[in-house]
């Protein structure tokens, strides 16, 4: 969508420019690491876990380059639980990566029962 110069700030055609939903970002990252969630994710993105605190504590919100690194490593689910209106296409982006994340569990079960039932 192209937005003029001219456009209100505050809005993007009729939609609100508040879409980033920082609460749902907290829920999703505090859902994947109950505990300790600013240094697992440091270390699996490399934003400082004084950075992931403030989040948490709605001192501050990630930046473009923060957010950015987040959905290269976390992908869509984290993407569709920090935007208030996702587009359709993110729920199939969520659903393929699910698959993905089954077909994983299913080679590890099958090489897992391998090893037990020689």
């Amino acid at each position: 969508m192209f937005i003029s110069a001219q456009s209100n700030p505050q809005t993007c055609g009729n939609l609100p420019a508040e879409l980033f939903d920082l609460a749902g970002l907290i829920g999703w990252l505090r859902c994947k690491f109950p505990t300790s969630t600013g240094y697992h994710v440091e270390a699996m993105t490399g934003i400082s876990s004084a950075s992931v605190d403030n989040w948490l504590q709605r001192r501050s919100r990630p930046s473009a380059e923060h957010f950015s690194l987040l959905l290269c490593v976390y992908g869509p689910s984290l993407f569709k639980a920090a935007v208030r209106r996702p587009a359709e296409w993110v729920d199939r982006a969520v659903e393929a990566e699910r698959l993905v994340e089954i077909d994983q569990e299913l080679t590890r079960l099958t090489s897992e029962r391998a090893t037990l039932v020689r």
